[in-house]
């Protein structure tokens, strides 16, 4: 009959949220069931207190009855907490009532089992069958059973029911005596399923939930893929062929009308500018991030300095150089140049260990940003590129930019070129 409580007991039962009540209960069953013990004592020990004071029994016996139902009513206190514990302590006080001395009852002397206080063994028949598996409760069941015929036997032996006839009801008695178990232990077993059926039913509205939001994330990102490709195949095409047309006539108006040609001019320096962003636009439709990080403002190179002194708060040494005078990029520019470096960093961090010392150096040439990132870590690096460089090098990339990485004599190397006005390599 043992059984480990922390895997069986009351493993069907579903949990019940908003009632805090039902809660309580269920965090506390050996508070709750030693109230109902005290409630099945307080209404049926009186019952049984007039019925073996009118017996006529001696002090001795009436002690031992007693505290046979004393322990009987004690053990429903861990009918839920210790259910096998408490099975076997009620049915030795059952078996005790059963073998002790009888009781007076219509004229008949009958086993003191049938006091009204047996109805506390069923009540713990009840609770194993509900709350143990089936190999538990069938031992429960086959134990109250040879119980039932142990009392029939006590039955015959203290009526001496050979002098009876049929008539005196014993044999309807016998019946009802294996009816009541076999429905009892039937009932908690109904009751387990029902519990079991319940909380089969509360899992799978979990799993059709989680499908369903599966389900439609896969249809969210379907939808921004197609996006992405109507915005890299219509708009993005139709921006480049206005950019060559705008250099054409640029070109063409140069000798005629200096006017015209700035205004050209301006035409394709726009045109370059939102064909980046629209690149941009389209990388993150393809890769989104989560909702706080799309609304968060998105950082760029006035904030490399705080990002560096929180990497030196975690441990690691890093020393800047800045050459050249800084200027304001692009939007896309300015958060490639900020990833550029964290990315860096981060990789540094990873491989290099953070007893390693990183340098950053930030290069503003004529017409692009240079960053070089490089640290002097010795220790493996991971094959290739990972997918934080790979991402990396498809936002430089759609800016016009570049990423070379490779070993050093003394670490890794990290350098990214960014250039201040985007412009499309593919042809109009």
């Amino acid at each position: 009959m043992a059984a480990s409580p922390s895997t069986d007991r009351y493993a069907a039962t579903p949990r019940r949220t908003g009632a805090p009540a039902s809660g309580w209960v269920e965090a506390h069953p050996l508070q709750v069931d030693l109230a109902i013990a005290i409630l099945y004592a307080a209404v049926l020990v009186p019952m049984a207190v007039g019925i073996i004071d009118d017996s006529g029994l001696k002090d001795g016996s009436q002690v031992f009855l007693y505290c046979a139902l004393g322990v009987l009513h004690l053990s429903i206190a861990g009918r839920r907490a210790v259910p096998e514990a408490a099975y076997v302590v009620g049915g030795i006080a059952t078996c005790a009532l059963a073998w002790g001395p009888t009781i007076s009852s219509s004229g008949l002397e009958v086993p003191a089992v049938f006091l009204p206080n047996s109805i506390v063994f069923f009540v713990l028949l009840y609770s194993i069958a509900a709350v143990r598996g089936r190999r538990v409760a069938s031992l429960g069941l086959l134990i109250a059973l040879a119980g039932a015929v142990m009392v029939v036997v006590q039955l015959f032996v203290a009526t001496g029911s050979a002098m009876y006839p049929p008539t005196m009801g014993i044999p309807i008695v016998i019946a009802t005596l294996f009816i009541a178990v076999i429905g009892t232990w039937a009932l908690g077993r109904l009751r387990r399923t029902r519990l079991a059926y319940i909380a089969e039913l509360e899992a799978k509205n979990r799993r059709a939930e989680l499908d369903r939001a599966r389900e439609a994330a896969q249809v969210l990102a379907a939808e921004r893929a197609r996006i992405a490709r109507e915005l890299h195949d219509v708009i993005s095409h139709s921006l480049a062929v206005m950019i060559a047309q705008a250099e054409g006539g640029r070109m063409g108006a140069k000798s005629r009308d200096p006017r015209s040609a700035e205004v050209f001019d301006t035409i394709s320096t726009a045109g370059r500018s939102a064909l980046a962003d629209m690149r941009s636009m389209v990388g993150l439709l393809r890769a989104p991030d989560n909702e706080a990080e799309q609304r968060r403002p998105q950082p760029g190179t006035a904030d490399l300095t705080d990002l560096i002194e929180r990497v030196r708060e975690a441990g690691l040494r890093v020393t800047t150089h800045t050459t050249g005078a800084p200027r304001a990029l692009p939007p896309a520019a300015d958060l490639a140049a900020y990833r550029v470096v964290q990315e860096a960093i981060t990789n540094v961090v990873k491989h290099a260990g953070r007893d390693a010392h990183a340098e950053v150096s930030l290069d503003w040439g004529s017409d692009r940003l240079r960053i070089t990132v490089v640290d002097d870590g010795i220790g493996p690096r991971p094959g290739g590129h990972g997918v934080g460089l790979i991402g990396l090098g498809e936002r430089l990339t759609a800016i016009g930019g570049s990423i070379v990485t490779g070993d050093t004599t003394s670490g890794f190397e990290l350098v990214g070129t960014i250039p201040y006005e985007a412009h499309s390599d593919e042809p109009g």
